[in-house]
């Protein structure tokens, strides 16, 4: 497997992670400590997706 396709399947998951926190953040009361959750995976999933269009 080549590095890029790697780091695609990461970025698929943290992209997994986003939705679903996004989802629970929306469905939950209170949100207690769901918005730093879905920063870590946002902010996480933005430096992947920079690494895997640095590596075309």
């Amino acid at each position: 497997m080549q590095d890029r396709e790697i780091l695609q399947e990461i970025y698929d998951e943290t992209m997994d992670k986003v939705f679903s926190c996004s989802a629970n953040y929306l469905m939950t009361i209170p949100k207690k400590g769901l918005e730093k959750e879905f920063e870590h995976y946002s902010e996480r999933a933005f430096y992947i997706k920079r690494l895997i269009e640095s590596q075309a």
